[in-house]
């Protein structure tokens, strides 16, 4: 008989302890983490590589970018200087307004009765108005009417 039925004939059994099977999964859990560490790892360098080939190739307008920053701290200063200079002054001016407010706030409140005759006032003034308008179109139309009568009147006749 050859070697190979003598195997298949033969009862191999292969067993495997708990112990061997954790150590397995645990090297395959390992060589799985080193190799996303290694991507991860080459991701990084990748990035900073373009970092640096953008860093290099803007390096003149950084350089000049950095050189504008004193004078760009030095105008925000000025504004935030003028700004807080400007508040101070209108502070007082503001509350004395708030304050104006709120008194004629109160009289108008406190004088009804005036506000009440007041708004009678207007609505009188807007009643005779509209009275006048509608006597004066009425009339309108009867004085175009004469003033076309009177206007045939005196037109000289053409022949």
């Amino acid at each position: 008989m050859n070697m190979f039925t003598q195997l298949a004939s033969s009862d191999m059994m292969i067993t495997i302890s708990m112990k061997d099977l954790l150590l397995s999964v645990f090297w395959i859990f390992m060589i799985v983490a080193v190799g996303m560490i290694i991507a991860i790892l080459f991701k990084a360098y990748q990035a900073v590589r373009d970092f640096r080939a953008i860093v290099a190739e803007n390096r003149e307008n950084i350089n000049l970018t950095l050189n504008e920053v004193p004078q760009i701290t030095k105008n925000v200063q000025e504004v935030t200087t003028e700004v807080t200079h400007a508040a101070k002054t209108f502070r007082p001016t503001v509350d004395n307004i708030a304050e104006t407010s709120e008194s004629v706030t109160e009289t108008i409140k406190n004088n009804n009765p005036v506000n009440e005759a007041i708004v009678s006032a207007y609505k009188t003034v807007n009643n005779v108005h509209k009275l006048v308008d509608s006597f004066s179109k009425k009339h309108k139309g009867k004085e175009e009417a004469e003033f076309d009568i009177v206007a045939e009147v005196i037109k000289p006749k053409s022949e």
